[in-house]
């Protein structure tokens, strides 16, 4: 789960004054001891018994939070957890070519809203983000990276790695998040060009021949030196 803003309440009847130099806040996985997040103590509302903390992001896993007062002691909060984990719900479309160039967009919960936060890899093949919500990723494929290993490997597993060091769950509905790659007759192909000057809009326009165009125009991005071409 990444960095994120967390909201602690205090009980109303706590009689003390909450003061953000007196506390130290904590996450404290629930079966693994060595696992302890520190988190950083924004601001205190004393009138609300309210506490902003800035949580920095954690592994997986169900973490109990510890509250200290440096003066007065351990708050009780038995009871009181975080969840950490970042989930894949779905992804479409679930195939793509070889070369590269397919558009995916994967859904989720607990992804970040910076892109660089969340890298996505089919099996060995990098999927470049293209945008990051909390919700949704969009990235696109670029040509499958092939060696020994997966030279064979028509479908591969779709991972989305958060903060770039833990692999988000796939729990899509048949809970398995593969992406089949499509080769030979299955993808488009293109055979030769033309480029022509048009008197009739003052353009040069340049005409595609191959098979298994899309017939809809707006499924085809044309790009020349990295610049779209309108269709």
């Amino acid at each position: 789960m990444l960095k994120t803003e967390l909201l602690l309440t205090v009980n109303p009847g706590y009689t003390g004054t909450l003061d953000k130099d007196d506390l130290e806040i904590f996450l404290e996985h629930s079966t693994d001891s060595s696992k302890i997040r520190a988190l950083n103590v924004i601001s205190v509302d004393n009138s609300a018994k309210t506490i902003l903390v800035k949580y920095g992001g954690a592994y997986s896993g169900v973490y109990n939070i510890a509250v200290r007062s440096i003066a007065n002691g351990r708050f009780s909060a038995e009871g009181v957890q975080i969840t950490a984990v970042g989930k894949v719900t779905d992804f479409n479309p679930k195939q793509g070519s070889i070369e590269g160039g397919t558009l995916i967009t994967i859904t989720g919960y607990n992804f970040s809203t910076d892109g660089l936060d969340n890298n996505v890899r089919i099996g060995k093949t990098d999927c470049i983000v293209q945008s990051s919500s909390n919700t949704e990723i969009t990235c696109r494929t670029l040509p499958k990276r092939v060696d020994s290993s997966n030279i064979d490997a028509n479908t591969e597993s779709l991972m989305v790695f958060l903060k770039l060091s833990e692999e988000a769950v796939c729990e899509t509905a048949d809970g398995v998040c593969d992406f089949t790659w499509l080769q030979g007759n299955n993808i488009p192909s293109l055979i030769s060009y033309t480029v022509d000057w048009s008197s009739t809009i003052n353009e040069y326009q340049v005409t595609l021949i191959g098979t298994g165009f899309p017939t809809d125009s707006s499924q085809i991005i044309f790009l020349v030196d990295g610049n779209v071409q309108t269709i």
